[in-house]
């Protein structure tokens, strides 16, 4: 099974354009960033911007096994270049958005599934 997250945060509109240039930057580091993705057993991330008319929110979409998170420890990982990225990540997201990632309340910006359907088979 799937669980699908999509949740919301405010971004600081001083820091719009370091958003979009790290998020430009994993372009060219899609091949770790996915093995990031298969360790994790996210099947998908996707992030989007818009200005609601109150100031930039970035949208963050997550496909993950319902068995996320894996039973997955740092020390065990020996590519220093996933890592870095993994650390990288939650810095600038942390940074450049006005509310913590893991606030301990992070469900009051998450929305609620109503539905989901895919025609891709994600089981292992």
């Amino acid at each position: 099974m799937v669980d699908a997250i999509l949740s919301k945060r405010r971004v600081d509109p001083e820091k719009v354009d370091q958003l979009r240039d790290y998020f430009d930057s994993l372009d060219d580091r899609q091949e770790l960033f996915e093995r990031g993705l298969d360790l994790e057993e996210v099947y998908t991330e996707a992030a989007f911007l818009q200005d609601d008319g109150e100031g930039p929110v970035l949208y963050y979409y997550i496909e993950q096994s319902d068995d996320f998170p894996p039973e997955l420890d740092r020390e065990d990982i020996d590519d220093q270049d996933l890592l870095e990225l993994s650390a990288e990540h939650e810095a600038v997201l942390n940074e450049v958005c006005l509310e913590p990632a893991r606030n301990g309340d992070e469900e009051r910006n998450r929305f609620e599934t109503l539905f989901f359907a895919s025609t891709i088979d994600r089981r292992a």
